[in-house]
């Protein structure tokens, strides 16, 4: 509910994304350039817009802040659950991007 109220705020978002790095020990900024970069491989058209869709849970007519909202919920969720599952975090990073063309 809480990250639901915050699309709207990206302040807000950031910090709870800080103290939830803090708290929980989640990525670090190394880990965090090298899942960017892990994105920016995959945005070349490994994944398809199909299975970006299916990843994030979404349909077909998803709009650029349903894409951001799910990318937010799927990504705090690995967080919280402290699944910590690296493959998976990369396939939301790697969703994200092709969605929404980074």
């Amino acid at each position: 509910a809480l990250l639901r109220e915050l699309v709207a705020d990206a302040e807000a978002r950031r910090l709870v994304y800080e103290y939830m790095a803090r708290r929980f020990g989640v990525r670090n900024p190394a880990s965090l350039a090298d899942a960017r970069r892990k994105r920016l491989q995959h945005s070349d058209g490994s994944m398809s817009r199909a299975e970006a869709l299916q990843i994030l849970e979404l349909d077909e007519d998803a709009q650029e802040n349903d894409i951001t909202a799910a990318y937010e919920r799927l990504t705090a969720k690995a967080q919280i659950d402290g699944s910590g599952d690296q493959a998976r975090a990369n396939a939301i990073e790697c969703a994200k991007a092709v969605l929404l063309n980074e």
